[in-house]
């Protein structure tokens, strides 16, 4: 499906971005097959659905977030407006990560308040007590629960996938991010592979062909938002002929 061919494009154009970023989770997997028992190839299976699995949930609520804007807004916004307004949202996500992997640097400002400082430390309290519960789990169940915790951590790619979630139809939102979830285990199945090996130089490797990919894509997902909102804009007599394909 059309739909779907954006998550699958998101995935192995951040392949390497993946390696880095989750490479320890599939690596740790190999431990807790030791430790928990279980063959290897059962623990990372476990550990790739369960992080596909948190992205298909995450994706499900965003696409009821977007619809239950669209609703709550006393019909001042249709809800194939809200649509088009994530999708410009997500497409300039998508180009602002390109920029960042090609070096560009946006200038930032850090917020150094109590209350931030409190949330970040009850977050991290909170993930390492997850993080010993899953891992003293029996059997593949502990890389299972590593997989789900993992898809919670922030990265920008994921949240790329769960934005897009929320601009394709509603039976396809859980399927968009759990597709772009098992895509990945392409790169992290090589990483737990190989060890560190490919982590070493990846870094200036993916920047040439990751960026690009990623403007290209966003450029691509705000011009599908575009026509998206030209088409709730529309009177009803020419709305049909402004539906995408």
């Amino acid at each position: 499906m059309v739909d779907l061919l954006p998550f699958v494009v998101l995935a192995f154009a951040g392949a390497l971005h993946c390696a880095g970023m989750c490479g320890a989770f599939a690596l740790a997997c190999g431990t807790l097959a030791r430790d928990a028992s279980g063959s290897v190839v059962a623990h990372r299976t476990a550990y790739i659905v369960g992080k596909a699995l948190t992205y298909g949930i995450l994706g499900l609520a965003a696409h009821a977030g977007v619809a239950a804007f669209a609703h709550g807004s006393g019909g001042s916004v249709n809800l194939r407006g809200a649509h088009a307004l994530a999708t410009w949202v997500c497409g300039a996500m998508l180009v602002l990560l390109g920029l960042r992997e090609l070096g560009v640097r946006f200038p930032a400002r850090a917020t150094h308040s109590s209350t931030w400082r409190r949330l970040g430390t009850r977050g991290r309290r909170a993930f390492d007590t997850s993080w010993r519960a899953v891992r003293s789990l029996p059997g593949p169940t502990s890389s299972l629960g590593v997989g789900l915790l993992n898809g919670l951590l922030p990265c920008g790619l994921s949240a790329s996938a769960i934005l897009l979630a929320a601009t394709v139809p509603r039976e396809l939102a859980f399927a968009g991010p759990f597709l772009f979830g098992i895509a990945t285990a392409p790169a992290l199945l090589l990483v737990a592979t190989l060890g560190r090996m490919l982590r070493g130089g990846a870094s200036p490797f993916a920047r040439r062909w990751l960026g690009p990919t990623l403007i290209v894509l966003g450029v691509w997902t705000v011009a599908r938002g575009t026509l998206s909102g030209a088409a709730s804009l529309a009177p009803p007599c020419c709305a049909a002929s402004s539906e995408l394909p």
